[in-house]
């Protein structure tokens, strides 16, 4: 969300734990509660892959070993088993979920592009944005975004109930902490959407998220897709164009880059999805950490 951000308290960094147990996400609101994300959580979401193309249909049964002829006696073959198949276990149960903060500028398609990672990733936390703003056509209340008249949202702000928030072209936007530490605690991915001052504000707040630039393939085509939306006057139309160049300048603070060219969305998709992939099978999984609920004026 670009425009004037409320300043927030940033909190102190936990340090990184060894990699001894399951990994867990700290939750400022009650003074760095561990909240534990093992194998006792749901974690269908970390595990399950997108859609490919593959000819495996079923698991094999593997079958006991048994050591090499001549070369080892039982009791080795045992200690060298066991202490491999523990580092294999632990290594399977320190998946943690983590929070993905998508943004890019005004019009590069991140709404349209996040429909089609739901169908990959349906069992992923979306955070779905709050605004002040009114409804445009097509828009679905709790879909698009959550939609509150004025003095309500400054209630939740000033309640400390948005984790990030700002005051875009005269509305009022807000990221809700709760549903992000609902989502980590659930074993989830937590994809939000932001734009880039949001996401710097997040990537700062959050400790080890993962963040990730759209860009259109020219400027031509961002203002086309802008004109396309019929949804602002020339001169609003105009200040997001502006906005936008000053916003892609701000790439590269981004983790990673992706292209959502026209026409090729499949392909957006896919790299998205990739970086997904990449960051689920990182050695060392991050503690993510959220910080607390703090009252804010508006």
């Amino acid at each position: 969300m670009s425009g004037e951000t409320v300043p927030r308290r940033i909190p102190e960094r936990s340090p990184r734990p060894a990699l001894t147990g399951p990994m867990p996400f700290h939750d400022g609101e009650a003074g760095h509660r561990d909240v534990t994300v093992g194998p006792t959580c749901s974690l269908r979401s970390i595990w399950t892959l997108p859609s490919l193309s593959t000819n495996e249909t079923t698991t094999p049964t593997i079958a006991d070993a048994t050591p090499p002829d001549g070369t080892m006696n039982e009791a080795e073959f045992a200690d060298i088993r066991e202490r491999g198949d523990g580092h294999i276990r632990q290594a399977m149960e320190n998946r943690t979920p983590r929070v993905f903060i998508i943004s890019g500028p005004s019009g590069v398609g991140k709404d349209s592009v996040l429909e089609k990672l739901k169908s990959q990733y349906p069992d992923a936390r979306y955070v779905v944005t709050a605004t002040s703003r009114g409804m445009r056509a097509g828009e679905r209340d709790g879909t698009h975004y959550r939609f509150l008249d004025r003095d309500d949202f400054e209630r939740q702000i000033a309640d400390g109930q948005f984790l990030e928030h700002a005051l875009v072209y005269d509305n009022l936007y807000g990221v809700p902490r709760q549903d992000i530490v609902d989502g980590l605690a659930a074993g989830q991915h937590v994809i939000v959407k932001v734009d880039v001052a949001g996401a710097h504000t997040l990537r700062t707040l959050i400790g080890n998220t993962v963040s990730i630039f759209m860009l259109p393939e020219s400027m031509d085509a961002l203002l086309n897709r802008l004109r396309a939306r019929k949804t602002e006057d020339p001169e609003i139309l105009a200040k997001r164009f502006r906005t936008a160049a000053a916003e892609i300048d701000r790439a590269g603070e981004f983790d990673y880059i992706i292209f959502n060219r026209a026409g090729r969305m499949a392909e957006t998709v896919t790299a998205l999805c990739s970086v997904i992939e990449a960051e689920k099978v990182r050695a060392v999984q991050p503690v993510v950490t959220i910080p607390d609920r703090i009252p804010v004026e508006p």
